[in-house]
């Protein structure tokens, strides 16, 4: 039996949108009698019904086969995915019931869409008519057979336009079996995974919430959330100048996927620093180095002020972690196999030799690092880097700034040498 109130609530639900719809084309409207015709024409039954007729011009999908090219005619699916693929693989089923469909045919019945769309007590009218539910069917204007008729047409739109097949445009595989026989296959688009992925995509990447905590970050305060970011998106376009044409989805992403890198991991060696002339040079390649230094110089270039007191605190915070930073970096190098500073392609200064590679088994080498004041000219070098970095910000730094950093740098450096000490 229908739920009186879920049929009060899909029965208002329906007339506003109907009245909605009417009243733009109304206030758009001039001619009286334009205007009559335009509130025939929404009238609730009378829309129905043409909507009813429109239905055949869509079909709400999961998987769309046109995303494989615009012209390609075939079938597409709405599927919720293999259960039985569980959590070892990503599919339509990892969302879990939470499916977003997306709605391919003609674009200029999207409106019949939008109305299918109509959410009620958790539950769309697609959904309801497909079900074949009592509360839509009671909700509906008109008599009982054409209630029915309505009903049937609109839960049609799940379903796959004619026999199913595929096209000479879409996409094909040949998938070879045990006796030498194979099936052909026809992907399609999981243009309703792709949404999702595409929605937390955009949120990490746009959303207010993410704006703020990177400004956190990059100012050094603190935040109550963090934030994710997506390197290395490629992005692949469909349809073109014309969206529409692909889908609903399609368009509300603006004919964007944002796909993430399928590559295998590229190894990058934190050992023996071959063929490198300054380590500061490889160090600034870093990424996490690269960002601190870039919150620093956006930091200071803002800063109207560098002698305020809370302008030097904040700085020196950065200075302290990029040195922390290099000198953790360094301690991975200092694991390596003794003696790789001797090799050839050893291109470094005598003096980061001697701090890099400090159990060589070499008596000169030991006697050279006992005696000679390479800390210091490990720090002049890094005071050097680090002006040369902070320039690219168009920074007044210069020599004053060179012995800051040289200053923090040696004591760091020092107090390191004290703590690896026999």
């Amino acid at each position: 039996m229908p739920d009186p109130n879920v049929v009060a609530q899909l029965r208002q639900a329906i007339a506003d949108f109907i009245a909605e719809r009417g009243q733009a084309k109304l206030d758009k409207a001039k001619d009286e009698t334009k205007r009559q015709t335009i509130r025939q024409n929404f009238a609730p039954e009378a829309w129905i019904a043409d909507a009813a007729k429109r239905a055949k011009q869509i079909q709400i999908v999961t998987h769309a086969l046109k995303y494989a090219h615009p012209d390609a005619r075939g079938t597409s699916l709405y599927v919720t995915g293999n259960e039985y693929a569980g959590n070892t693989l990503i599919g339509t089923h990892s969302l879990q019931g939470q499916i977003t469909p997306d709605v391919v045919g003609n674009a200029a019945a999207l409106d019949v869409a939008k109305f299918l769309s109509i959410e009620v007590d958790g539950k769309p009218l697609w959904q309801r008519a497909a079900e074949r539910d009592p509360d839509l069917l009671a909700a509906l204007p008109g008599e009982a057979s054409q209630k029915h008729a309505w009903l049937e047409a609109f839960a049609a739109v799940v379903q796959p336009k004619g026999s199913v097949a595929s096209h000479k445009l879409a996409k094909q595989l040949y998938w070879p079996l045990f006796d030498g026989d194979y099936h052909l296959l026809a992907p399609l688009f999981a243009t309703s995974l792709v949404q999702r992925v595409w929605e937390i995509l955009s949120e990490d990447r746009f959303s207010e919430e993410s704006k703020n905590a990177r400004a956190a970050h990059r100012d050094g305060a603190p935040y109550p959330r963090g934030y994710r970011e997506w390197p290395n998106l490629l992005i692949q376009k469909h349809g073109s100048t014309k969206p529409q044409n692909i889908s609903q989805l399609n368009t509300e992403r603006h004919g964007e996927v944002w796909l993430l890198p399928s590559l295998p991991p590229r190894w990058q060696a934190r050992g023996v620093p071959y063929h490198v002339t300054n380590i500061f040079d490889r160090f600034g390649r870093l990424p996490e180095i690269r960002e601190q230094i870039e919150a620093l110089g956006t930091f200071l270039a803002q800063a109207k002020d560098w002698n305020n007191a809370k302008i030097r605190s904040r700085r020196a915070q950065y200075v302290e972690t990029i040195i922390d930073t290099l000198l953790h970096y360094a301690a991975a190098i200092q694991q390596s196999p003794p003696g790789w500073s001797a090799a050839s392609e050893c291109e470094l200064p005598e003096a980061q030799r001697l701090w890099l590679d400090p159990d060589r088994d070499d008596p000169e080498f030991q006697e050279r690092r006992a005696e000679s004041d390479w800390p210091r000219k490990i720090a002049e070098s890094f005071g050097a880097w680090f002006n040369e970095q902070l320039r690219r910000f168009r920074l007044p730094v210069g020599e004053a700034e060179f012995h800051a950093w040289r200053r923090e740098f040696e004591a760091s450096l020092t107090d390191t040498l004290k703590e690896m000490a026999p």
